[in-house]
């Protein structure tokens, strides 16, 4: 922390007010911020239900996630090989 400013990651923007972030955040996803709250009411008026596509159960979603992060495991593991190979070649030749 510099002169009693906060430090912020990557952020050049700690000074802009919370509402200015924010445009520009919708700005550049072609979205518009409401602050009206009649315009508000009639964008929710016009939600709907999101229909259920498919049915998940808890086992189904651990046994994906399970299989996901083996799936990670073993492609990094080979990743790794490969540069332990790589590496390797490299040292053998100079």
């Amino acid at each position: 922390m510099k002169n009693n400013q906060p430090e912020h990651v990557g952020s050049q923007d700690w000074h802009l007010p919370i509402l200015e972030i924010c445009k520009q955040f919708a700005n550049k996803f072609n979205a518009e911020i409401i602050n009206d709250a009649d315009k508000m009411a009639q964008e929710v008026s016009r939600y709907g239900e999101i229909p259920i596509v498919h049915y998940v159960t808890q086992q189904q979603v651990l046994d994906i996630y399970y299989q996901v992060k083996m799936d990670v495991k073993r492609l990094i593991g080979s990743e790794v090989e490969r540069l332990k190979g790589e590496k390797e070649g490299l040292t053998l030749d100079s």
